[in-house]
């Protein structure tokens, strides 16, 4: 419910454990689920909203790219332990992903808000088919992935995805 005259929400949440679920309360706004239910009052002027800029990447972001790439390879080697560590592949992971892009007509976008890279997407358009079972052509992929950690659950993700299908 909005009371206009103090411009307050009321919802209704769950507390409990660490998965999350969009309220009510609008876009961007999280609230745990679990446990016991209790009623929230949120004031609208707390509300901060991410200002979400989808760009093409430029040479100055390749350090924050980096840092993706290393928060995802850290990610995987708790998966796989047998995997290289972030630091020692980001240069030359970023450095192959670039000439991917230029080989297959790629990019690498990058999310953005208030001059943080907050993640990137790496897209090829012209793909070609390699196994003799293939059909003649190419294909797109979406290479890489990744949003931070700190940026999830806020369409870092699904910007990212939109723009690499528009691409």
């Amino acid at each position: 419910q909005k009371r206009a005259n103090d411009q307050t929400l009321c919802c209704w949440y769950s507390r409990g454990a660490a998965s999350l679920r969009r309220n009510l309360t609008g876009p961007g706004i999280a609230v745990p689920m679990g446990g016991r239910a209790e009623r929230a009052r949120v004031t609208l002027a707390s509300i901060t909203m991410d200002a979400i800029q989808v760009r093409k990447y430029r040479e100055e972001d390749a350090g924050s790219i980096r840092a993706c790439i290393v928060e995802l390879q850290e990610y995987e080697r708790a998966i796989d332990p047998r995997l290289r560590p972030g630091t020692s592949i980001a240069a030359d992971y970023l450095a192959q992903m670039l000439v991917r892009c230029r080989d297959y007509v790629g990019e690498i976008f990058v999310a953005d808000t208030a001059g943080v890279v907050a993640g990137f997407v790496a897209v090829v358009a012209h793909m070609p088919f390699h196994e003799l079972d293939d059909p003649p052509g190419a294909y797109a992929l979406i290479t890489d992935l990744v949003v931070l950690e700190r940026f999830r659950r806020r369409g870092y993700g699904a910007a990212l995805l939109n723009a690499a299908e528009r691409y």
